[in-house]
């Protein structure tokens, strides 16, 4: 079942109605953004300062978190951590989860961080739930810890035990596994920013869990690891899980559905400290003509701001813009004075937002509503970046041009930028230019931006994906065998990021395909279909690896002019796609490669019918119907969607 936010919001609401409320785990993804390291950073960080102490560990414990940690005394495991708790800011997250704790959609807040961050957002909003350490909390306890908590799982830096070494998370699993069990039975569960990977917590969700109520896995990443995939897959019906999901985004577009944000700081702050001030005993020492109650001196102060403060109009309009109320603040622009700067930044937002409703949709309405968004707001240039991650996301290539121009527009307006992800997003739409043209020059360009991305960030799996996967791209175009060996050492450091990513894996798969068939190296085309299978033995429903595999097989076949080979292929594909729009297109080449020209016009013919063919320019270049290219009767189909293309367009 797929979830948006407002259907988990709906269980939330309905969670607090029935007095259960929602549980919720929390990771090291949460604090992310906050300026706390992922463990595969701090592992890095180990391996720098503490060389020496990690002599005897082979090259793969050294990449593993508890074993690093495990040769660490306690005091150096708490200053390697307390330096970054020390910088760490306060990120949205934990003001989300802080107000919705406050507003009772939350039972408890269990973590497996050290840090303190959580409840530091919590005072921002002058609440103060209570804090437990169950690493030195005695076991007996447990049952009585209250709604409204937060629970440090694994200690907190500021305690005297941190469970970071396997022996010590082992033996706190063993702790907690009455406690855990009893929890994630007893009420709708959300894990956020939490791997699941192969430790001895996840053992406890994975053998504990017994259905009787939701469970929801919050993540990152667009699929889920191995773990927990076939955590999922018991029941993926009652436990759910949703991907690509950023922590402070996610959080905050829950707190705003719920009516939990903006809190009273940012809503109205001068009340929000008038309230404080009211929570404070009187100013003890004696005053005089001379002297000042500070107290009594602030709330004067305080009073004169709240009558004279002009910011609580652009206040109003922020929290309908979070509620995503477009029209409602486009109407009230009438009357406002767009010269105050916040309020015409809000009111850009507004024209911005119902522009992007209109993407893929109704090009005019998108055009006049952008170009008034920049009007009012003449350097609003984060609208070109948004419409352009919106446009790389549709993946056509009328949208990749569009993408790329917003790109440009936003780069060239803001030069000195240092975000690794937006070049990476601007890699990516050259690259799917250079295919489109088959122009190299679009991928000399990417590289030099996936480059650029890599300068300031090293720790994403996904990047080095992309940027293998373009390097694959121009090495097949230019036979490039060295560039194609560079493509697949960054394809394994991917890997070596996220070794059970099962994307990541297929990408590999299919560099060394694409190498083994540029080439011609049996050897390679051998161990891509090797590694193809190993992948769909882990998860069968991987479409994207399965169809990969049967084109590679297919063209190897071909290549081989192996006809059992070739019968497998088309066994496979009829048996693995029957409910998939391009099968017909799928299977017609199949039939090209191996010049049975009668069930290539056959298929062909049927899915044009059926509006299941790709684009005439993907027709013209796809090598699989290279042999029926010059048949009449596929210049004729070519010359007659031609023509219904134009009369489309006439209409």
């Amino acid at each position: 079942m797929n979830f948006n936010i407002k259907d988990i919001a709906k269980t939330f609401k309905d969670s607090k109605k029935l007095g259960k409320p929602i549980i919720i785990f929390t990771g090291a993804g949460c604090s992310k953004s906050a300026g706390m390291p992922l463990a595969s950073e701090l592992v890095n960080e180990i391996n720098k300062k503490f060389k020496g102490h990690l002599k005897s560990l082979n090259d793969e414990q050294k990449k593993d978190y508890g074993t690093c940690m495990s040769h660490l005394v306690p005091s150096e495991q708490k200053n390697l951590i307390e330096k970054h708790i020390s910088k760490a800011k306060i990120n949205w997250a934990h003001i989300a989860l802080a107000s919705l704790l406050k507003n009772g959609y939350l039972g408890k807040i269990l973590t497996f961080n050290f840090d303190d961050i959580l409840s530091r957002a919590c005072s921002l909003d002058n609440f103060y739930p209570p804090t437990y350490d169950l690493k030195v909390l005695s076991e007996e306890y447990f049952s009585a810890i209250p709604n409204q908590s937060i629970v440090h799982l694994h200690g907190q830096w500021s305690g005297f035990q941190l469970a970071n070494s396997d022996i010590d998370t082992k033996k706190q699993a063993e702790k907690l596994e009455s406690f855990i069990k009893n929890t994630i039975n007893n009420s709708h569960t959300l894990f956020l920013g939490y791997s699941g990977g192969a430790d001895a917590f996840f053992k406890l969700v994975d053998e504990g869990f017994i259905g009787q109520h939701r469970l929801f896995w919050v993540d990152y990443a667009k699929e889920p690891n191995n773990n927990v995939k076939k955590f999922i897959d018991v029941n993926p019906n009652h436990r759910n899980f949703i991907g690509e999901q950023d922590a402070d985004r996610f959080l905050l577009e829950l707190a705003i559905e719920l009516k939990c944000f903006p809190t009273e700081l940012f809503k109205d702050p001068i009340k929000h400290l008038k309230g404080i001030c009211e929570l404070v005993n009187q100013f003890p020492l004696p005053t005089s003509d001379t002297e000042i109650d500070i107290l009594e001196d602030t709330k004067k102060t305080l009073e004169i701001a709240d009558k004279t403060k002009p910011a609580i109009a652009t206040i109003k309009l922020a929290e309908l813009l979070h509620a995503k109320k477009f029209e409602t603040i486009i109407n009230q622009a009438k009357s406002l004075d767009l010269k105050i700067k916040p309020i015409s930044k809000i009111v850009a937002s507004a024209y911005l937002g119902k522009a992007l409703s209109f993407i893929g949709k109704d090009d005019d309405q998108f055009k006049i509503n952008f170009e008034r968004a920049l009007k009012i707001n003449p350097n609003f240039h984060h609208a070109h970046l948004e419409v352009a991650n919106i446009y790389l996301g549709i993946k056509k290539p009328k949208y990749n041009i569009k993408a790329n121009k917003h790109f440009e527009l936003f780069l060239n307006k803001v030069p000195n930028i240092k975000d690794s992800q937006i070049f990476e997003g601007y890699a990516i739409s050259l690259t799917r230019l250079g295919k489109d043209n088959d122009d190299e020059t679009y991928f000399t360009k990417s590289f030099e931006y996936f480059d650029r991305a890599l300068s300031l960030d090293t720790s994403r799996a996904n990047l080095f994906g992309n940027y293998s996967s373009s390097m694959s791209s121009l090495a097949t175009r230019k036979n490039d065998s060295p560039l194609f060996d560079k493509a697949l050492i960054y394809a394994k450091k991917a890997l070596m990021l996220q070794p059970e990513n099962l994307d990541l894996k297929t990408n590999y798969a299919d560099i060394l395909a694409a190498y083994g068939e540029t080439i011609s190296d049996e050897e390679k085309i051998n161990d891509a279909l090797s590694c193809y299978k190993n992948i769909i033995h882990l998860d069968e429903n991987h479409r994207i690896c399965k169809g990969n595999y049967n084109v590679t097989l297919a063209r190897f076949s071909a290549l081989k002019r192996d006809s059992k080979k070739f019968s497998e292929c088309i066994k496979f594909l009829e048996e693995h796609f029957l409910d998939t729009e391009r099968r017909d297109y799928n299977l017609a080449c199949l039939y090209s490669l191996s010049n049975d020209f009668l069930n290539a016009k056959k298929l062909l013919l049927k899915a044009e019918k059926h509006n299941n063919l790709p684009s005439i320019s993907h027709l013209t270049k796809d090598k699989d119907l290279h042999n029926v290219r010059n048949e009449t009767w596929f210049i004729e189909l070519l010359e007659h969607l031609k023509v219904k293309e134009e009369t489309k367009k006439l209409a």
